[in-house]
């Protein structure tokens, strides 16, 4: 015998990590561990999914998804369902429709366990499944027609649990010859014989062992031993008075991961076998704990997978989806949020698998099936919590910046300006109040900006212009005073810009545009100079509704405006050249509204629309180029432009966001499946850090992130045909088209088309 089933008692120098932990408890020091925020896309019955409980996942050699649910076998290509039932008139069709166990060998034949039907092969070729049922006059079929499990050893044996007791199918050349099942049943009064006759799970470790779970313990089939006439199974069992045996004898699930290590999830906590000089040597458990947020978050474990990445993912029953890292040894738990369309659809999980391409797909008990990109780490989001005060206080984000002490200022529609200490994770609210003149003037806050002397200016939608103190917490207000001709000309404000002179250009919504030199504001008070839209004076401002100013490198100042075009003023002549969309010319400005003004790295000019995409304005030519959809952008309301280390522009649209190479000119859109706050951004709510750290808001927060980390998936997936058509009609064949070898046309076959 090479094991002893009693295990070794680990070493007491292994508690000592606990006990740090525990005092660091009870010292009151808390570790917050950053949660990545996923985004579920959820596909249930209303996408073509026969059945809402999705308890076997796989993907087959070809890249086909199966998803088996109690009402069917689902073929998924990506794009739409084929289902697979029972056909009471075709011997050759699933023989039960409640599918309980998926796998394919390597060989690429796809084997269905069912509930009740018991055994398919499915015959790809030929489109078709074989069965194999349970008969009590042959000790040579199938032990019982219930399947909880397939697996395959190392040596190509078949292994199926079934609910009376095990089976194995030696490995066959032609399997079209009657299959011989050698059984493996409980026997109560054989201790070497298998310990339940329920077995619900089977791995193969990377030594060769086999590990089968069962409704009482866990059991070891060792490679000397599989196969023989007399198998002697090890049992591992459940002690109630020893903490490093197996939780629970109800097994439900078992994984091997990519460093050999089993894990076991039982109705009753997480264990992890420790193998000492390749022997088993203790369990380790995880159990959900109250008191510990970072705990197991329920004790049911259904479903267990290792990602790409190394974190362990557990499906519960109840609990919602864990991700454990075996680092830390922490649990982060993902669960249903009614108010989260992007949250998990269901909070009872029973299947879990990873694709080719590394998406996620987590199968529920009445939610259907959830893809997610685990790996989309890049773009962090930040939104308000109802639950929590230390949270941004409204998700929609007008203005972004960001100082030199890694202190974040946001502006919000209707909570003032947030304040976020990213390295404390501390945020402060500010708000108007009618009873304090130093308080904020009004809560909509639409630009924030710093100026020279380390004080933030604030423009509001309704509530003038701001001073901030960060030092003090005091607002200055500066406001439309109707009988002072020298006050701020409109309240409601869209554009702030602070020249290199300290003058203050300020954007307005209906008031035309203001300058406000900043410099000793105590001493000499505010006098605003006022520009307005003049029809008669062509050499005035185009436009009284301002969205942008910026000055370029060779001191010229360019006014986007909203509605009336671009302006090019040139202070020192004082003259103005106005830009505007002519239908009749190609290489004009291709809209009259213009949300951002961006001058890159190599001096080019750059405008982000309102209907007319991202235009380029090349100063020799005083031509424009724009583009559009059409070229590839996913929208042509563009809200702002910012540049990355390595040239690329980053722009922010209605339609998610995209990295544009002007070199190339191809683009690379994302979206909310990304991660990204919403396909919904908002105009002027972007910013970029000295670091290189850029910022986008939108209607559900902010998104931050490192252009040079974002990656791009480099799986190519393979191309199937699923479909043949001839003169417009479907040709169907004895066999899956993607099967199909040869085709023959004639010439009078001069219509014909594929579907991929």
């Amino acid at each position: 015998m090479l094991y002893k089933t009693s295990l070794q008692k680990p070493h007491p120098r292994r508690f000592k990590t606990g006990i740090t932990v525990l005092l660091m408890a009870m010292s009151g020091i808390v570790f917050a561990i950053e949660k990545p925020q996923l985004v579920f896309e959820q596909i249930s019955v209303a996408q073509g999914l026969s059945q809402s409980i999705v308890g076997q996942i796989l993907q087959d050699t070809r890249g086909y998804l199966w998803f088996g649910t109690e009402d069917g076998l689902n073929i998924y290509d990506g794009y739409g369902f084929t289902v697979l039932r029972t056909e009471p008139t075709d011997p050759y069709s699933l023989s039960y429709n409640q599918v309980t166990a998926l796998f394919e060998d390597r060989s690429g034949i796809i084997w269905v366990g069912t509930f009740n039907g018991g055994l398919n092969r499915y015959i790809l070729k030929k489109n078709r499944f074989m069965r194999y049922r349970h008969t009590v006059w042959d000790i040579t079929s199938l032990s019982n027609d219930y399947i909880y499990c397939i697996d395959q050893d190392r040596r190509g044996n078949l292994w199926v649990g079934t609910d009376n007791g095990l089976n194995q199918i030696s490995p066959q050349d032609h399997l079209d010859l009657p299959v011989v099942f050698v059984r493996y049943l409980h026997n109560p009064a054989d201790s070497t014989s298998i310990s339940d006759k329920h077995v619900r799970a089977i791995a193969v470790d990377s030594t060769g062992n086999i590990w089968f779970g069962t409704d009482q313990g866990l059991n070891l089939l060792t490679p000397e031993q599989a196969g023989k006439d007399h198998s002697a199974f090890v049992h591992f069992r459940h002690d109630p008075q020893d903490c490093h045996t197996l939780s629970h004898d109800t097994v439900r699930t078992l994984y091997v991961d990519r460093a050999g290590t089993l894990w076991i999830g039982t109705v009753n906590g997480l264990n992890r076998l420790v193998m000492v000089e390749n022997k088993p040597a203790f369990f380790q458990r995880y159990i959900h704990d109250p008191r510990d947020p970072y705990s197991l978050s329920n004790n049911h474990i259904y479903a267990i997978l290792e990602d790409e990445e190394g974190y362990m993912w557990l499906g519960t029953d109840g609990g919602g989806l864990n991700r454990f890292d075996p680092k830390t040894e922490k649990f982060i738990s993902y669960r249903n949020d009614p108010q989260n369309p992007n949250s998990l659809s269901r909070n009872e999980i029973r299947s879990l698998y990873q694709d080719h391409s590394g998406l996620l797909w987590v199968g529920t008990y009445g939610g259907g099936v959830n893809k997610v990109n685990t790996q989309r780490k890049d773009f962090k989001h930040y939104t308000t919590n109802p639950d929590d005060p230390n949270s941004l206080n409204q998700a929609i984000v007008w203005g972004i910046y960001q100082d030199q002490d890694s202190v974040l200022w946001i502006g919000t529609h209707g909570g003032g300006l947030n304040k976020f200490d990213r390295r404390r994770n501390l945020y402060t609210h500010y708000k108007a109040d009618r009873d304090d003149p130093f308080s904020l003037s009004h809560d909509i806050i639409r630009v924030v900006i710093p100026d020279y002397e380390g004080k933030l200016w604030i423009g509001t939608h309704g509530g003038g212009i701001c001073r901030f103190d960060p030092v003090y917490e005091k607002f200055t207000r500066y406001l439309h005073q109707s009988q002072n001709p020298n006050s701020l000309a409109h309240n409601e404000i869209r554009s702030l810009f602070l020249d290199t002179d300290s003058v203050l250009w300020i954007g307005t919504q209906g008031g035309g545009l203001d300058l406000l030199d900043t410099r000793n504001l105590e001493i000499t008070g505010a006098r605003f100079q006022h520009y307005r839209h003049d029809p008669a004076d062509s050499n005035s401002i185009c436009s009284d509704y301002i969205r942008y100013v910026y000055k370029d490198h060779s001191g010229i100042y360019w006014i986007g405006t909203q509605g009336g075009g671009l302006d090019r003023w040139d202070r020192s002549s004082g003259e103005i050249t106005h830009f505007r969309h002519d239908p009749e010319d190609p290489y004009s400005i291709s809209s009259n509204y213009i949300f951002s003004i961006y001058e890159d790295s190599k001096a080019r000019l750059w405008l982000a629309t309102w209907g007319g995409g991202l235009n380029k304005y090349d100063r020799k030519t005083g031509k424009f180029t724009y583009y559009s959809t059409k070229d590839g952008l996913p929208n042509d309301a563009i809200y702002g432009i910012l540049e990355d280390r390595g040239g690329n522009l980053w722009f922010a649209s209605n339609n998610g966001l995209t990295r544009f190479d002007p070199q190339t000119e191809n683009c690379k859109n994302y979206n909310i499946r990304d991660g990204l706050q919403s396909n919904e951004f908002n105009g002027g709510s972007y910013f970029q850090s000295k670091s290189g750290e850029m910022f986008f808001g939108g209607i559900n927060g902010f998104n931050s992130f490192f252009p040079d980390q974002i990656k791009n998936n480099q799986y190519i997936p393979p191309i199937v045909i699923v479909n043949f058509r001839k003169m417009n009609k479907e040709v169907r064949f004895d066999r899956p088209v993607s099967e199909v070898t040869h085709l023959r046309l004639s010439h009078r076959d001069y219509i014909f088309s594929f579907e991929f």
